[in-house]
């Protein structure tokens, strides 16, 4: 049981880090967007908004997907590798 609430406590950091990089695009990025495209300050406002928002969103999520898979299959690897040496040793 213990498993299955670290992949939701990651994506509950993984929201509020989300929402802060929402709060902080414009402030990270909105100087260098608005001196390298011609466009309006809402514009590039929704820009960083939404970039900063989804972001850090989608980079945690698969940060979140690449772990999940890599600790799911050392464990099954640690497990077949018990077995195999439990039984070696019962054999002999």
């Amino acid at each position: 049981m213990g498993w299955f609430i670290s992949p939701v406590i990651f994506k509950l950091v993984a929201w509020i880090i989300a929402a802060i990089g929402a709060y902080y695009g414009y402030d990270i990025a909105g100087p260098f967007i608005s001196s390298n495209f011609d466009l309006t300050q809402t514009t590039i406002r929704m820009i960083c908004v939404i970039g900063g928002f989804l972001i850090p969103l989608f980079s945690i999520y698969t940060f979140i997907f690449i772990l999940d898979r890599w600790i799911k299959n050392s464990f099954k690897w640690i497990e077949s590798t018990g077995w195999r040496l439990l039984s070696a040793l019962l054999k002999v």
